[in-house]
């Protein structure tokens, strides 16, 4: 008797000892899979995130290049497509308004890259140009150009931000210098050059 209730008391244990060992695997699985589930929505939380900063860093009037060794590649820009619509005056553009574009450089291997300007026409005199992050601002394009080097990283996006403002003034001279600029703003358009070496 006292053999039998033994052996019915190690059962029961073996039987408790089970059902918390198997009460303990099911939650170290559902663990891993919480992890592993964490670990994949993290990840693409990370490249949305990543992808978010990207589309901040960029303006909305974009000129995308392909960068390779000993090659130069060019687009013909029209002024009036960069322009800040919420700027413009009385549909125009003229003194006050202001706008941005960004050029976006790719390529394959790491390269040096230099960003040319040419202007076709002559632009308004008082209109300025800055890239995004430098508070100066350069007379024209082909000045600003001089800064834009540097390396460009194998599958890499660089994105440079380049922002234009025509300036107000409101002494005499400027005024007469600004109606006759605003006749020609339309037809101002100009060349981006990008050449790729090593």
């Amino acid at each position: 008797m006292k053999k039998t209730n033994i052996i019915i008391i190690l059962i029961f244990f073996i039987i408790i000892l089970l059902f918390f060992y198997n009460i303990k695997k099911i939650k170290i699985d559902n663990l891993q899979e919480d992890l592993i589930f964490f670990k994949i929505f993290n990840n693409q939380e990370n490249k949305e995130n990543q992808k978010n900063r990207e589309m901040i860093n960029r303006n909305e009037i974009e000129y995308e290049f392909e960068v390779s060794y000993k090659n130069i590649k060019f687009q013909k820009v029209n002024f009036s497509e960069t322009i800040n619509q919420k700027t413009l005056v009385r549909e125009k553009i003229a003194p006050g308004t202001n706008g941005n574009f960004s050029i976006i450089l790719n390529s394959n291997e790491m390269l040096k890259y230099k960003i040319i300007f040419e202007s076709k026409n002559k632009k308004p005199q008082n209109l300025k140009f800055s890239m995004e992050g430098s508070e100066k601002e350069y007379n024209s394009l082909e000045e600003l150009s001089k800064i834009l080097t540097g390396v460009i990283m194998p599958k890499k996006e660089k994105i440079i931000n380049i922002n234009w403002k025509w300036q107000y003034n409101t002494n005499y001279i400027s005024d007469l210098i600004d109606t006759k600029d605003g006749a020609n703003i339309n037809k101002y358009e100009f060349y981006i050059y990008v050449v790729g070496n090593k």
